[in-house]
Parts: structure tokens; C-alpha cells; sequence
């Protein structure tokens, strides 16, 4: 198993303190510490013919090229009164959340502007569950059947039933906002092995790979910084795989320490 680490071509925005993973640690025992933040994806079915991103929907990541409005919706018509929360950036960069209520396979007007959807999960009393799987879509680039986007790159975020969360690991960090990549992990179905990539962009720019990683069948991997991988404000952060041989069910996931300057 190999893998490769390099720093981005971001040294002007490191901190003047040296941040270390054990610091982090420290602060994350906190449970209610915002700062703290694990971003977690899955994808069922990862070819071997291009790089995927790992999040349900699968394919790359459409990531929004300008500001725009959401709605939300599920593909099961009995899917009615689920609280959903919706977290992101809205369209001045900073991190807002807002709420929707799940209306079967009608769609609904989700409040605000954004820029990125980092996660939506079901915030529901007694244990109300949805039954399909929650789209949010940008609003006005696609129609709809049975609740479900008919234009793929419309869609930004899903939860199925299963987990009642997205699970996407994609993420932006905000404007004036700093994030430590203190550890990363993928694992992998595929016998064959699978090629992982973390990969990074600053606004506008191109994204940049930061580590990979080649993962077999059983054989999770876990690298650990001791001194964080530093990211910049209003950069994108994205996982990305594609399988050697055949097809690889890929979870991915990575802790990151955000503060604000």
C-alpha cells in the first residue's frame, strides 16, 4: 500500500501557531464544539471507468457554479411532516442551517440563498422517519417525477432512509474560515482495490490532490496528521475514487478542526 502527502500550495495562510492533531483531540472532547466537524460519505457503486466522488449519488460531485435557491422533496409520497435541516453557505460564504418540512413527492421552497449544501439530515420528533430518499436540487435547472430530480447535476444533496442523513464527503469552508485536516479514511469492498484521492480547490482555482491511497477488500486505511494539513478559507474539499477492476462500494470520511480569523 502506498501513500503520497504533500501540502497544497497554501503556506500563506498558515497559522503562526503550530497546531497539532493532539490539540485538536484535546478540544474535540467536546462534544457540543462546533469546531469539531467529521465529514462522512458513501458510494454504493464505484466503476472503474472515471473518478467518482463519494456521496450516495454517486458520480462527481456537481458542484454549483453560482449562487441559487433549493427545494427539497422525496421520492415516497407517504413521506409528509419530516423535519429536515438543511446546513451550508448561503450567498455571502458564511455557514447557515435553515428547516423544511418534508411534503411527499411535492416539492418545497427551502429559505435562503446558497452557495453550497454541506449536509441534511431529519430532525424529526418520536421517531419520524422518511421512508424514500430526501432530494435537495437547485430550483429552475430541473423537472421533477415522483419526487425525484430529473437532472442529476441539479441535485446537491440526498438522504436515504437508511441513514436519515446525506452521507457526501464534500465540503467548503467559509470566508474567513480556516480548517485543520487532522485524519482521513477510506475503506473499499472491492478485492481488485480502488484508488482514493483527496483533493482540495481554493475559489475558482482548480482542485489540487492533497493524499492517496490504494485500499483493497477488508483493508481500511487511516492516515493521521500530527501536525494538520491547513486549508484555506472558501476552498472546496472533495473525495474522490474509481475502482481498478469490476465496481467497489467506498465509505470515506475526515475530521477537520474549522476557526474563524
Amino acid at each position: 500500500m502506498k501513500i503520497i502527502l504533500f501540502l497544497i500550495a497554501t503556506a500563506s495562510h498558515l497559522a503562526a501557531e503550530t497546531v497539532t492533531r493532539d490539540w485538536i483531540s484535546f478540544q474535540c472532547y467536546d462534544p457540543t464544539n462546533k469546531k469539531c466537524v467529521t465529514r462522512s460519505g458513501k458510494n454504493e457503486q464505484v466503476g472503474s471507468g472515471s473518478f467518482e466522488s463519494i456521496w450516495t449519488q454517486g458520480s462527481l460531485y456537481p458542484w454549483p457554479t453560482t449562487t441559487f435557491t433549493a427545494v427539497l422533496s422525496s421520492s415516497d409520497a407517504a413521506d409528509v411532516g419530516q423535519l429536515v435541516v438543511i446546513e451550508g453557505l448561503d450567498e455571502n460564504l458564511d455557514m447557515v442551517s435553515a428547516a423544511a418540512i418534508l411534503n411527499g413527492q411535492t416539492t418545497v421552497a427551502v429559505d435562503g440563498v446558497w452557495w453550497r449544501i454541506h449536509n441534511i439530515f431529519n430532525y424529526s420528533d418520536n421517531q419520524n422517519a422518511f421512508s424514500g430518499t430526501a432530494y435537495i436540487a437547485q430550483d429552475g435547472i430541473t423537472t421533477w417525477s415522483a419526487g425525484v430530480p430529473q437532472v442529476t447535476t441539479s441535485i446537491v444533496a440526498t438522504a436515504t432512509s437508511t441513514p436519515q442523513q446525506s452521507l457526501m464527503a464534500s465540503f467548503t469552508t467559509a470566508r474567513n474560515q480556516y480548517a485543520y485536516l487532522y485524519d482521513a479514511r477510506v475503506t473499499s469492498d472491492n478485492n481488485q482495490g480502488s484508488e482514493c484521492w483527496l483533493f482540495v480547490r481554493p475559489w475558482g482555482k482548480t482542485f489540487v490532490a492533497v493524499s492517496d491511497t490504494y485500499v483493497t477488500e477488508g483493508d481500511g486505511f487511516t492516515v493521521q496528521y500530527r501536525i494538520p494539513k491547513t486549508i484555506g478559507p472558501e476552498t472546496d474539499i472533495d473525495i474522490r475514487c474509481v475502482a481498478i477492476g469490476g465496481s467497489s462500494r467506498i465509505s470515506a470520511s475526515y475530521g477537520l478542526y474549522l476557526e474563524s480569523r
